[in-house]
């Protein structure tokens, strides 16, 4: 009796210091993900040897929702004609949302019920905007340098 009580405290010992260094473990990893993807304070960066930041410092505010509709574009039944509407929609990488719909595409009236999924995203509006502003601010830094000569049929 006594032999047994003494296993059963040692095994309920063991199992909690396994317990605590998980627990431990766990909140270690999920204070390390969420410091790593939510917005820190904002620190001026010189952009010089190492002083960058280690992911683009934007605030995206609140997700947006988005609702598909059928469209007369991306026809599959026409790839030739609608290559280039894929090639100039698709973002770095030639990712594309391959999400598929809820119920039969087979017996859906496209005529009549044009309204798809609602997707939740952020608004990389905000991103493209941030992007260009890079950009032009890069090839202007390349001009005033030196490196390129200004076109003026681009855009600034």
């Amino acid at each position: 009796m006594l032999v047994s009580t003494s296993c059963s405290v040692i095994t309920l010992s063991i199992l909690s210091i396994i317990s605590i260094t998980w627990s431990y473990t766990f909140l270690e990893f999920i204070h390390a993900f969420t410091s790593r993807h939510t917005p820190q304070t904002v620190h001026n960066y010189s952009f010089q040897g190492n002083d960058i930041p280690e992911m683009l410092q934007l605030d995206f505010g609140a997700f947006i929702q988005l609702d598909a509709e059928e469209t007369v574009h991306f026809a599959l039944n026409y790839p030739s004609a609608s290559e280039n509407e894929w090639l100039k929609s698709e973002p770095y990488g030639r990712g594309a949302d391959i999400t598929l719909e809820q119920g039969s595409f087979m017996s859906k009236n496209f005529t009549a019920d044009r309204w798809g999924d609602q997707y939740t995203c952020r608004d990389w509006n905000i991103l493209y905007d941030e992007m260009k502003k890079n950009w032009i601010e890069f090839y202007r830094y390349r001009v005033e340098k030196g490196i390129i000569k200004y076109h003026y049929w681009y855009k600034l």
